[in-house]
């Protein structure tokens, strides 16, 4: 501890020295520290600018229908699909009805016929489809570019009718909806109850308000990488002024290799991300790419230093021994 604290103030004191009878040393630093800094606050204040998409509009719908026959929707969400993409995820559905005896085709010798329509956003079942229907639904809002705080959300449907509107009543309809436990998502669902409309409506049904973000600990995990990214670049800038600014470092071979194979073990850990998505995120922007141009900078500026070191010097040829004259 003792021999590090030394080193470490021996360094400090070869640098300060250095800038005093170098002053050209301290704009050199200052221009590789821009060099990171400036690209990072406009290509970051360019990302902001970027928008995060709009709500859908919220319909209203009549809610005078208490003393109406009574149906049922049961609406399950099984999962979360399609994470890891470039678009947004979707939520995969089954669904099941329950309708009033008053619906039911009673006239067919085969049997009762179910003659129900019902709406699941914009897909639309009819009594040709076998009950319980299922399906898929792509998430209106949120970009994935928001990784790892994407947010989406969707205004979910849900409406059930006669197929013969003149001769059936509307029902008043109850909906039910159940989450399965996701892995890595969090889903919440809750009602979404504008003013009800004051003109009559053919249609009855109910909206909900649908919103998934990712969970506590895949959002961990990625906060972790950023923090790595610029405690690695800011080793890196470390590691780059003491070799080539201020020379206090010695540039050796095995430095060489380090900063190459840098070069595919840091994307390698990029891709570790949960649910990793495509490079372009807040991810990337707040940490993977600025340590990547760091290193890009070093290996280059390295290279570079690395070759106008020249050949290094070669030991010279042992000397023949001298033989005596009576020897001979």
């Amino acid at each position: 501890g003792i021999n590090a604290e030394y080193g470490g103030t021996k360094m400090l004191s070869a640098i300060a020295q250095k800038a005093k009878q170098s002053p050209c040393l301290i704009l050199a630093q200052t221009a590789f520290i821009a060099a990171i800094i400036i690209p990072f606050a406009v290509i970051l204040s360019i990302f902001n600018q970027v928008g995060v998409g709009n709500d859908a509009a919220v319909t209203e719908y009549n809610t005078t229908f208490a003393a109406l026959p009574q149906a049922s929707v049961s609406f399950h969400i099984i999962s979360v699909e399609g994470a890891g993409g470039p678009s947004q995820p979707s939520l995969s559905y089954t669904a099941d009805v329950t309708i009033p005896d008053e619906w039911k085709d009673t006239s067919n010798i085969l049997g009762s016929n179910v003659t129900y329509q019902l709406a699941l956003g914009a897909t639309i079942f009819t009594k040709k489809d076998i009950l319980p229907v299922s399906g898929s639904m792509r998430m209106s809002t949120g970009l994935v570019s928001r990784y790892p705080f994407d947010t989406y959300t969707l205004d979910l449907l849900v409406a059930l009718l006669p197929v013969d509107i003149e001769k059936n009543t509307i029902a008043n309809v109850n909906v039910d909806i159940l989450v399965n436990d996701q892995y890595g998502w969090t889903v919440k669902v809750k009602p979404d109850l504008p003013e009800p409309s004051a003109k009559d409506s053919e249609y009855f049904y109910k909206s909900f308000k649908v919103e998934v973000r990712r969970s506590g600990l895949f959002k961990l995990y990625p906060v972790f990488m950023m923090v790595t990214f610029w405690l690695l670049t800011l080793v890196l800038m470390y590691f780059a002024s003491c070799v080539l600014i201020w020379e206090t470092k010695q540039l050796e071979t095995p430095l060489v290799g380090v900063v190459i194979s840098g070069l595919f073990a840091i994307p390698a850990f990029r891709n570790t991300a949960p649910q990793s998505p495509p490079i372009g995120c807040l991810l990337d922007f707040a940490g993977f790419f600025w340590t990547m141009l760091t290193l890009i900078i070093t290996a280059i500026s390295i290279f570079i230093r690395y070759i106008n070191l020249g050949k290094p010097n070669q030991p010279p040829p042992n000397p023949q021994p001298v033989i005596p004259l009576l020897e001979r």
